[in-house]
C-alpha cells in the first residue's frame, strides 16, 4: 500500500511511503521515498527506484493505464 505523507501544507513537498504487510525476514514494514507520487510511480515503474512491492512482476512491461471510470 502506497500513501503521502504530509507534514506541510505544500503537497509537492509530500514524500510516498509503502507500507508492506509481509516483508521479508529483516525488512522494514515502511519504505520512504523522498519523491512525490508521479516520480515515485515512474521510477518504479522503469527501475530507477526500487520495487517496494511484493509482487516481483510490477516493474516488467508492458504497462498499460486503466481507467476505473465505465465508459458513459
Amino acid at each position: 500500500m502506497a500513501f503521502w505523507l504530509f507534514h506541510t501544507r505544500d503537497p509537492d513537498s509530500w514524500d510516498v511511503v509503502v507500507f508492506k504487510r509481509q516483508p521479508l525476514y529483516g525488512e522494514e514494514r515502511w519504505i520512504r521515498f523522498a519523491a512525490g507520487f508521479g516520480h515515485f510511480l515512474a521510477g518504479t515503474l522503469d527501475g530507477t527506484l526500487p520495487n517496494p512491492f511484493s509482487d516481483s512482476g510490477y516493474a516488467r512491461p508492458p504497462h498499460t493505464y486503466r481507467n476505473w471510470h465505465r465508459p458513459l
